[in-house]
């Protein structure tokens, strides 16, 4: 449901911004579906749409997949991913510094793919680059503490220590695996690209070439869609039980009437 009042608003904000940023679980996909209007509202946005989302396990091109499988139709040049941005961030500043990279296969290869200096001689790495991996055994997470203690430089990919699984139960996140090194080494501080902190929303609006006053977030959660947009100057429309909106599928009058 919406009310008048926000439909207005959000009507206005439609009209006028040249990309639209958008959250994944929870705004478009919830327990691996697509959620009820999310494709018509992608569709109906065209180039506009882009994606902004902490995940950190798919590369653009596996989640456009995984996309194209729910109907769901987005081109890897329009996502932002917080997995892939730290890969992007790393090759674009430090493309000769040995990383030790704690990631799923399929970043892995992404950021091999990227030029990146992978490593896994603890004494040679100069970052630690900390990801979702779902297949993270002990002594690799041992061999990553011992990397950050001997003084690497420390990249996560996002800070998020659950995501809800089908039937609401923990799933665990890279946010997680953040906190067992953090305990492990107690005074080290990574560097954050997921939301709430602005790298993922500025890799967005790179790709759309566009500033804050041209584009929208999209999202569920104030606390990192809201808080993470705001900070910069972008207007947010929140979705969901903590949002002023049902769905996207509420959304869609808005776009037909700009």
């Amino acid at each position: 449901m919406i009310s008048e009042a926000e439909l207005e608003r959000t009507s206005g904000l439609f009209g006028r911004v040249r990309a639209v940023l958008i959250d994944v679980d929870g705004v478009l996909i919830a327990g691996g579906v697509a959620l009820p209007g999310a494709a018509e509202f992608l569709a109906a946005l065209g180039p506009r749409a882009f994606i902004v989302s902490n995940n950190s396990i798919d590369t653009p091109a596996s989640m456009t997949a995984k996309f194209a499988r729910q109907g769901l139709i987005v081109t890897p040049e329009h996502l932002s991913l917080a997995g892939a941005v730290m890969i992007d961030t790393i090759a674009v500043e430090a493309p000769a510094d040995p990383v030790f990279l704690v990631a799923a296969p399929s970043l892995t290869a992404y950021a091999a793919e990227r030029g990146l200096r992978l490593t896994d001689v603890e004494e040679e790495a100069r970052i630690l680059a900390l990801a979702r991996d779902t297949e993270l055994t002990y002594a690799r997470l041992y061999r990553a503490a011992r990397v950050l203690h001997g003084g690497a430089r420390w990249i996560v990919a996002n800070p998020d220590r659950i995501h809800p699984d089908t039937d609401g139960g923990p799933v665990p996140e890279t946010g997680a695996l953040m906190a067992a090194l953090s305990t492990c080494v107690p005074g080290a501080q990574p560097r954050i690209i997921g939301k709430p902190e602005p790298s993922l929303f500025l890799a967005a609006m790179a790709l759309a070439g566009v500033g804050p006053g041209e584009a929208v977030m999209i999202g569920d959660n104030p606390d990192t869609d809201g808080a993470g947009a705001a900070a910069l100057g972008i207007p947010t429309i929140m979705v969901g039980p903590r949002g002023t909106v049902g769905g996207v599928i509420d959304l869609l009058p808005g776009i037909a009437h700009r």
